[in-house]
């Protein structure tokens, strides 16, 4: 369960990022949030979330930079929306992902190799992606 400084700070994440539609960094997010917190704090925050759930929400453009630093991450889902570009090799970093949901975006080019790093991947969905 999120606190209320994580809820605050994730929902302005998710604002920013619809708002404009491109990755938001922390120190983008530390003056969006309006919580005064240092940019180091927020990144602290969000590399705490396990669970991300964002299918159908219209987001579009590129993969957050802000979500390859969500280190204890283990579910990301982010299908059905229109996120292209190509899949980051850097999310080969996030090594306690199990399930990732990237279908039905608009991603192009090869499965990052980096991805064969994810040892604890029980499950990956990209299909209906270019």
């Amino acid at each position: 369960m999120l606190d209320d400084r994580a809820k605050l700070l994730l929902k302005a994440l998710v604002e920013r990022y619809i708002a404009d539609g491109q990755p938001v960094g922390s120190r983008t997010l530390s003056k969006a949030s309006g919580l005064e917190l240092s940019p180091a704090t927020i990144r602290n925050v969000m590399s705490d979330l396990e669970e991300l759930f964002l299918t159908s929400n219209l987001l579009t453009g590129q993969l957050p930079m802000t979500i390859r630093g969500m280190t204890s991450l283990q579910t990301l889902r982010l299908a059905d929306n229109e996120l292209n570009g190509s899949i980051p090799g850097d999310m080969g970093k996030l090594l306690k992902l199990e399930y990732v949901y990237l279908e039905e975006n608009d991603f192009s080019g090869q499965v990052p190799t980096q991805l064969g790093q994810l040892t604890k991947l029980k499950h990956l969905s990209l299909h209906d992606n270019n």
